[in-house]
């Protein structure tokens, strides 16, 4: 699917474990494709000794292993004769715009795919005599053949997820352009440690303890803790005010794709027999004693971090924007921490349902 009439430099990502329903190119964000590529093309970009170690498993017939569904991103390559050269100028940024893409993609819908770098990336610049460098992960030999043993849901890309043309964006749109609407802002502590620990949550080797505990550090960095009295100096939870706070979240993301009860959720969430009771478990160096149940839950609660950190992305481009307007309006200080602002709305938002809307309603949204 390379287009050889123009010098580019090509990034492919591949989204190892993950299906998709089509042949057809779509897109997530402007400039940023996903699609499976041609035997041909992923046979002259992939062929090394996992390609060969692929080919065998499938007894070297036909044309090779089958290409995984790759996210793919294409720049110019100007006046650059050398791949190194054009990877040292413009492949971080490619790099950059591609884990953007994979957050996108595992905030827009539930499902695992391998990280793409713990497997393998590859640039490509196919006028180039050296054309192709490959940037082997950890991992690359794991799907020689695909994995038995992997607990977590695949993910399932539909060609109706993307845009398929650029004046009628895809569902997807919605994420992406969340995400480059806040990256616009300059970012905020809060919000990349909960990106950092919801991505993190998607660990080949983790043990569900381990996962578990990332999508708790997610949620302490938008709400702060469970039993937590203060963030920073500003008042927030008491008695059922964090179960509330994540009900009254949960009540704008059930419109979104959250398919779960917003009271049962938080109810489970806040309760010593539920969620609160199985972080401080794993919090206190008892995890393992709650393995299975750590592995029964971790879609359910990956489900509420999804869509709690699609409104807290939301709300943080709104507070860096109008930070004093917005703090007027909820009663506290323009100095405060985004987290306390955002639990103060949440408050707000319960007390007085519908008056802030506007702060926690992610326009567009399916």
């Amino acid at each position: 699917m390379t287009d050889t009439s123009t010098p580019t430099l090509s990034l492919y990502f591949p989204l190892w474990g993950a299906t998709f329903d089509s042949e057809d190119v779509g897109g997530i964000g402007r400039g940023v494709t996903v699609y499976i590529p041609f035997a041909d093309e992923w046979r002259t970009i992939q062929r090394t000794d996992v390609w060969m170690a692929q080919r065998r498993s499938e007894g070297g017939q036909g044309q090779g292993p089958t290409p995984p569904c790759c996210i793919v991103l294409f720049t110019p390559l100007g006046d650059t004769d050398s791949i190194h050269a054009a990877i040292q100028e413009r492949g971080e940024s490619l790099l950059a715009i591609a884990r953007t893409a994979v957050t996108a993609l595992r905030l827009f819908r539930p499902g695992w795919f391998l990280q793409p770098e713990q497997a393998m990336y590859i640039f490509y610049a196919p006028t180039l005599p050296m054309n192709v460098v490959r940037a082997p992960g950890p991992y690359r030999q794991v799907f020689v053949s695909d994995p038995a043993g992997i607990a977590m849901t695949r993910y399932e890309l539909k060609i109706d997820d993307l845009t398929l043309q650029l004046d009628s964006p895809g569902p997807i749109a919605v994420v992406w352009d969340l995400l480059q609407n806040y990256r616009r802002t300059g970012g905020n502590a809060s919000v990349e440690i909960a990106l950092e620990s919801f991505n993190r949550s998607y660990g080949f080797q983790l043990r569900p303890p381990s996962r578990a505990a990332n999508l708790y550090t997610a949620l302490d960095a938008m709400l702060g803790g469970m039993m937590a009295r203060k963030i920073g100096r500003v008042p927030v939870h008491n008695n059922r005010g964090y179960a509330r706070c994540v009900e009254t979240a949960l009540n704008y993301a059930a419109a979104s794709g959250f398919d779960d009860s917003p009271r049962d959720a938080a109810k489970w969430l806040h309760s010593e027999s539920g969620g609160r009771g199985l972080r401080n478990a794993i919090a206190h160096g008892t995890g393992s004693a709650v393995e299975p149940e750590a592995q029964r839950i971790y879609e359910p609660l990956q489900s509420i971090v999804r869509a709690l950190l699609r409104q807290y992305l939301h709300f943080a481009v709104i507070w860096t924007h109008q930070p004093d307007k917005t703090a007027d309006r909820i009663g506290l200080s323009a100095e405060s921490p985004l987290s306390a602002a955002y639990v103060k709305a949440l408050k707000a938002e319960a007390k007085a349902p519908g008056s802030m809307s506007d702060l926690l309603r992610i326009d567009g949204a399916a």
